[in-house]
């Protein structure tokens, strides 16, 4: 079972690529002082940077 909560999601079967922004439901208890939980980005087939601080 999963425990993923699907913000947005996008997926290209003639490319085969896409991605998947979530949140995980049992991050609850991650959250900061203010109450911000983290957010998860899956990337599938698709060329990316990433540099800091976090930037893609």
């Amino acid at each position: 079972m999963s425990t993923k909560v699907t913000i947005k999601h996008l997926w290209d079967d003639e490319n085969q690529a896409g991605y998947h922004l979530f949140t995980n439901a049992l991050d609850s208890f991650l959250a900061d002082e203010n109450g911000y939980e983290p957010v998860y980005l899956e990337l599938n087939g698709v060329e990316f940077t990433a540099s800091s601080p976090g930037n893609v």
